[in-house]
């Protein structure tokens, strides 16, 4: 299983990554990285590699070719995204429509990256579902 956690300071983010044993919650790696905001997606390809690099996978030249490739984030939608994972993550109705507008937000200023399809959709949704349990309830 792979741990992670990401903290923000000013402009600048540490990521810490763990590899976890799951059947005896034994690490197995863990690494430590200081990155500016600027630069957050780079920080996923470059985890994804080490974590590559630790476990034994075989990866087709296409699939490594994908993520030695850099990508540039827009800082703003990525900052969008994560306030909806905030909201979303509250799961509350109020929440949920919040996590919806910064979805629809990082979409709009990136339509480039997935954060666009599942996570927008339940949001969005999550309202509609409540209406409807409300209704089959009375």
């Amino acid at each position: 299983m792979l741990e992670s956690s990401l903290r923000e300071r000013g402009d600048h983010l540490r990521l810490t990554a763990q590899l976890i044993q799951v059947k005896d919650q034994s690490h197995l790696w863990s690494q430590d990285n200081d990155y500016p905001v600027k630069n957050i997606l780079n920080v996923e390809d470059e985890v994804a590699k080490a974590v590559a690099n630790e476990i034994p996978v075989r990866l087709t030249s296409k699939q490594h070719a994908e993520l030695v490739q850099s990508r540039p984030v827009n800082p703003e939608a990525f900052d969008a995204y994560m306030q909806a994972s905030y909201f979303f993550e509250r799961n509350t109705s109020k929440d949920s429509d919040m996590a919806a507008k910064y979805y629809e937000r990082a979409t709009h200023l990136d339509r480039t990256r997935h954060w666009r399809s599942c996570n927008f959709h339940r949001a969005s949704s999550y309202y509609a579902r409540l209406i409807r349990a409300v209704q089959v309830c009375e």
